[in-house]
């Protein structure tokens, strides 16, 4: 995940380095600066990552934050520096609407053995908007 940081902040490729060369890279990077950091669909659980994670974030200025969703809720717990927001699960029909939106896009002509195979993926996702 370090790595990873690193090269959505650099916008480059980073060489695979030892973790202790990345931590103090990505010090280097977030040293004294306000960031929002996304991590989208977080699921490791191991409580001793998060915890090394949070101490090389800690560098950062004032305003310094990090958003984290995640399925589980372990996770969350883990991570939990506030309570979770739970998304509920979304209705069929806005389920649909917004498999609609992204798979055919605005005023765009639906093709209707598109459309059933789309409601059948959303019949999949039973409500989960991911």
């Amino acid at each position: 995940m370090t790595k990873s940081i690193i090269e959505s902040i650099s916008g480059r490729a980073c060489q695979d380095l030892e973790l202790d060369t990345l931590v103090k890279m990505l010090h280097d990077l977030l040293y004294r600066k306000t960031y929002l950091l996304v991590l989208d669909d977080v699921w490791d659980e191991e409580r001793e990552n998060w915890l090394m994670l949070k101490s090389i974030l800690a560098c950062g200025g004032k305003g310094a934050s990090i958003v984290a969703t995640t399925r589980l809720s372990m996770v969350a717990e883990i991570m939990g520096t506030i309570t979770p927001y739970e998304l509920p699960i979304l209705s069929y029909n806005d389920c649909w609407e917004l498999f609609k939106q992204r798979a055919f896009g605005a005023n765009e002509e639906e093709l209707t053995e598109l459309v059933v195979i789309g409601k059948e993926i959303v019949k999949k996702c039973g409500g989960v908007p991911l």
